[in-house]
């Protein structure tokens, strides 16, 4: 049976704890250690606050990693190296140097090498991305995702690898490479709205990105709204898509409502599919490249790089 450790224990680490837990239970892996820097007494599995205390104790065969940004790398690079498989929360890195470094690492080592996507494994996200065929040649994308956050944490701190293009704008440029691939160029404008005290992160950012073919999308992402909301639109030559929340929508060309449909699974499906997924990827004992996510890290630094240089199309 594979033994997993889990490496950070926040508000994402929890969530793949509790996955983890689901799928011990099942018999297909077991929880072998959990490594944070504040200990959980609710948790009965042995706990460390150093991960290579952890790794050399309990020997884990693959990790979750859901520490603050900047840490990714140090520890990927220190597990792989072990010969350990690795699933790790967004981003892929802070760089595209480093990304590169840990796919390279990766693949000397033989090691199974993810970066965790909930919305790859969330039906409303399939089934939009199956009706694409109905909605004809694309000329618009639209990704709305906004967050309210209240209060102080790494997230606000540029030393962490906080920000919310880091953190939200992730996921826009993960879904739109999903289903259309990498733009051509994009220019983002980040914004710094003094909400929270001592902030020095971008928590506002739009970003506009040009395809070949022609077509435009408009990406907006913030930690600093008043609500949580996530949203989006795909407009085509024969109509429209739009996913928002739980919903998808199809329309024609005249606002008529083709299908709807509502997705009520639980919250938990997607992490639970996600390590499934990654259980497969080590099963199969084949190379494996997560190239979606590397493009994704090169649309996302792209923005980055753009956001530097006053805004300026950077070539992705």
């Amino acid at each position: 049976m594979l033994k997993l450790l889990i490496i950070g224990l926040g508000r994402q680490g929890h969530k793949h704890f509790l996955a983890s837990k689901k799928l011990e239970e099942e018999g297909l892996l077991q929880i072998v250690g959990i490594c944070d820097i504040k200990k959980n007494d609710e948790i009965n599995k042995p706990f460390y606050s150093d991960y290579k205390k952890a790794i050399e104790e309990v020997q884990p065969d693959a990790v979750i990693i859901s520490t603050t940004n900047d840490t990714h790398f140090d520890i990927s690079s220190f597990c792989i190296k072990n010969g350990i498989h690795v699933l790790k929360e967004k981003p892929m890195n802070l760089n595209m140097d480093d990304a590169r470094k840990l796919l390279k690492l990766a693949k000397e080592n033989k090691c199974i090498l993810k970066v965790a996507q909930q919305r790859f494994f969330k039906q409303n996200y399939i089934v939009a991305r199956n009706w694409l065929p109905d909605v004809g040649e694309i000329d618009l994308i639209d990704y709305k995702f906004t967050l309210s956050n209240d209060t102080y944490s790494w997230y606000c701190n540029n030393k962490n690898g906080g920000g919310s293009w880091y953190g939200l704008g992730w996921h826009a440029c993960f879904v739109i490479n999903w289903f259309f691939g990498n733009p051509n160029d994009i220019s983002v404008v980040m914004k710094t709205i003094d909400n929270i005290k001592d902030t020095n992160v971008d928590n506002v950012d739009l970003a506009t990105i040009h395809f070949n073919n022609k077509s435009i999308g408009r990406i907006l992402t913030s930690s600093a709204y008043d609500k949580k909301q996530e949203s989006f639109f795909v407009h085509g030559k024969s109509g429209s898509i739009l996913v928002e929340d739980k919903d998808i929508f199809l329309y024609d060309n005249n606002g008529l409502i083709l299908q709807h449909r509502t997705i009520n699974h639980d919250s938990m499906y997607p992490y639970i599919k996600q390590i499934k997924d990654f259980l497969k990827n080590i099963d199969n004992k084949k190379e494996f490249v997560d190239l979606l996510s590397y493009k994704t890290m090169a649309m996302l630094y792209a923005g980055i790089k753009s956001a530097n240089n006053n805004s300026e199309f950077i070539k992705v």
